[in-house]
Protein backbone atom coordinates (compact mmCIF):
# COMPACT_ATOMS: atom_id res chain seq x y z
CA UNK A 1 0.00 0.00 0.00
CA UNK A 2 1.63 3.41 -1.53
CA UNK A 3 0.29 5.38 0.90
CA UNK A 4 1.28 3.58 4.12
CA UNK A 5 5.14 2.57 2.89
CA UNK A 6 7.30 5.32 4.84
CA UNK A 7 5.17 4.72 7.95
CA UNK A 8 6.23 2.83 11.31
CA UNK A 9 5.49 -1.09 12.17
CA UNK A 10 4.44 -2.23 15.38
CA UNK A 11 5.08 -6.29 15.85
CA UNK A 12 4.05 -7.73 19.12
CA UNK A 13 5.33 -11.49 18.70
CA UNK A 14 3.92 -12.89 21.67
CA UNK A 15 0.53 -12.44 20.27
CA UNK A 16 1.26 -12.93 16.46
CA UNK A 17 0.30 -9.60 14.84
CA UNK A 18 1.75 -6.45 13.51
CA UNK A 19 0.50 -3.23 11.93
CA UNK A 20 1.51 -0.10 10.71
CA UNK A 21 1.37 3.42 11.79
CA UNK A 22 1.86 6.91 10.58
CA UNK A 23 5.78 8.42 10.94
CA UNK A 24 4.42 11.56 12.79
CA UNK A 25 2.94 8.90 15.46
CA UNK A 26 4.71 7.04 18.58
CA UNK A 27 2.96 3.97 20.51
CA UNK A 28 3.06 2.93 24.03
CA UNK A 29 2.23 -1.09 25.07
CA UNK A 30 1.65 -2.72 27.78
CA UNK A 31 -0.54 -0.21 29.62
CA UNK A 32 -2.93 -2.26 31.82
CA UNK A 33 -2.11 -5.93 32.47
CA UNK A 34 -5.59 -6.54 34.27
CA UNK A 35 -8.53 -3.97 33.55
CA UNK A 36 -10.10 -3.24 36.54
CA UNK A 37 -13.15 -2.04 34.45
CA UNK A 38 -14.05 -5.12 32.83
CA UNK A 39 -11.79 -7.87 35.52
CA UNK A 40 -10.33 -9.39 32.29
CA UNK A 41 -6.82 -9.55 31.24
CA UNK A 42 -6.12 -6.89 28.32
CA UNK A 43 -2.72 -6.12 26.78
CA UNK A 44 -3.24 -2.12 25.26
CA UNK A 45 -1.32 -0.22 22.70
CA UNK A 46 -1.84 3.67 23.03
CA UNK A 47 -1.11 5.44 19.78
CA UNK A 48 -1.12 9.09 19.04
CA UNK A 49 0.38 11.91 17.24
CA UNK A 50 3.82 12.75 18.61
CA UNK A 51 2.32 16.37 19.71
CA UNK A 52 -0.16 15.05 22.01
CA UNK A 53 0.71 14.23 26.01
CA UNK A 54 2.06 10.53 27.23
CA UNK A 55 -1.06 10.69 29.38
CA UNK A 56 -3.85 10.64 26.15
CA UNK A 57 -4.47 8.34 23.62
CA UNK A 58 -6.06 9.06 19.91
CA UNK A 59 -6.24 5.62 19.32
CA UNK A 60 -5.63 2.39 20.83
CA UNK A 61 -5.57 -1.64 20.31
CA UNK A 62 -6.19 -4.33 23.44
CA UNK A 63 -5.96 -7.65 23.60
CA UNK A 64 -8.60 -9.13 25.48
CA UNK A 65 -9.02 -12.50 27.65
CA UNK A 66 -11.38 -14.67 28.69
CA UNK A 67 -14.40 -12.79 27.33
CA UNK A 68 -16.55 -13.55 24.73
CA UNK A 69 -16.65 -11.00 21.58
CA UNK A 70 -20.65 -10.96 22.34
CA UNK A 71 -19.79 -9.61 25.68
CA UNK A 72 -17.05 -7.11 24.17
CA UNK A 73 -18.67 -5.90 21.37
CA UNK A 74 -22.23 -5.67 22.95
CA UNK A 75 -20.82 -3.63 26.30
CA UNK A 76 -19.37 -0.68 23.99
CA UNK A 77 -22.05 -0.51 21.90
CA UNK A 78 -24.45 0.09 25.09
CA UNK A 79 -21.92 2.37 26.66
CA UNK A 80 -21.56 4.71 23.07
CA UNK A 81 -25.49 4.08 22.71
CA UNK A 82 -26.06 5.40 26.42
CA UNK A 83 -23.20 8.19 26.40
CA UNK A 84 -24.61 12.11 26.51
CA UNK A 85 -23.79 13.92 23.13
CA UNK A 86 -23.62 10.31 20.92
CA UNK A 87 -25.80 11.66 18.31
CA UNK A 88 -25.93 8.02 16.38
CA UNK A 89 -24.25 4.73 16.59
CA UNK A 90 -24.00 2.87 13.27
CA UNK A 91 -23.00 -0.90 13.26
CA UNK A 92 -21.37 -2.11 10.29
CA UNK A 93 -18.53 -5.54 9.01
CA UNK A 94 -14.63 -5.07 7.92
CA UNK A 95 -12.55 -7.43 7.28
CA UNK A 96 -8.90 -7.41 9.32
CA UNK A 97 -6.42 -10.01 8.51
CA UNK A 98 -8.90 -12.20 6.95
CA UNK A 99 -10.92 -12.04 9.81
CA UNK A 100 -14.60 -10.77 10.10
CA UNK A 101 -15.20 -7.49 12.34
CA UNK A 102 -17.93 -5.87 13.71
CA UNK A 103 -17.16 -1.94 13.56
CA UNK A 104 -19.23 0.38 15.18
CA UNK A 105 -18.99 4.15 14.25
CA UNK A 106 -20.27 6.49 16.79
CA UNK A 107 -20.83 10.85 16.11
CA UNK A 108 -21.04 12.35 18.75
CA UNK A 109 -20.79 16.67 19.03
CA UNK A 110 -16.77 16.10 19.23
CA UNK A 111 -16.72 14.52 16.00
CA UNK A 112 -17.28 10.60 14.63
CA UNK A 113 -14.87 8.24 16.34
CA UNK A 114 -14.53 4.02 14.93
CA UNK A 115 -14.02 1.29 16.69
CA UNK A 116 -13.79 -2.73 15.45
CA UNK A 117 -13.84 -5.87 16.81
CA UNK A 118 -12.35 -9.59 15.95
CA UNK A 119 -11.96 -12.65 17.38
CA UNK A 120 -8.72 -14.60 16.75
CA UNK A 121 -6.71 -17.56 18.86
CA UNK A 122 -9.34 -17.08 21.73
CA UNK A 123 -8.71 -13.63 22.19
CA UNK A 124 -10.54 -10.46 21.34
CA UNK A 125 -9.11 -7.89 19.77
CA UNK A 126 -10.51 -4.35 20.27
CA UNK A 127 -9.00 -1.32 17.92
CA UNK A 128 -10.88 2.08 18.62
CA UNK A 129 -10.20 6.16 17.41
CA UNK A 130 -11.62 9.15 18.67
CA UNK A 131 -12.40 12.19 17.45
CA UNK A 132 -11.01 12.18 13.89
CA UNK A 133 -8.57 10.63 12.43
CA UNK A 134 -11.11 8.92 10.72
CA UNK A 135 -8.62 8.16 7.58
CA UNK A 136 -5.93 7.29 10.00
CA UNK A 137 -8.18 4.49 11.45
CA UNK A 138 -8.87 2.63 8.06
CA UNK A 139 -5.03 2.62 7.02
CA UNK A 140 -4.25 1.70 9.86
CA UNK A 141 -6.63 -1.20 10.50
CA UNK A 142 -5.96 -2.14 6.99
CA UNK A 143 -2.55 -2.80 7.51
CA UNK A 144 -2.93 -5.03 10.50
CA UNK A 145 -1.86 -8.86 10.31
CA UNK A 146 -1.80 -11.76 12.58
CA UNK A 147 1.84 -12.87 11.79
CA UNK A 148 1.59 -16.61 13.80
Amino acid sequence: MAETKDWKTYRNEKYGFEFQYPPGWFSKDNLYPYNEFSGRNQFLICLNPENVGHGDCYGTLSVNWPVSIQQWYDGFKRLYENEKGVLSVEESEVYVSGTEARLLSVKSARGFGHSAYWEYDNHVYDFKMYAGNEDVFFKILSTFKFTK
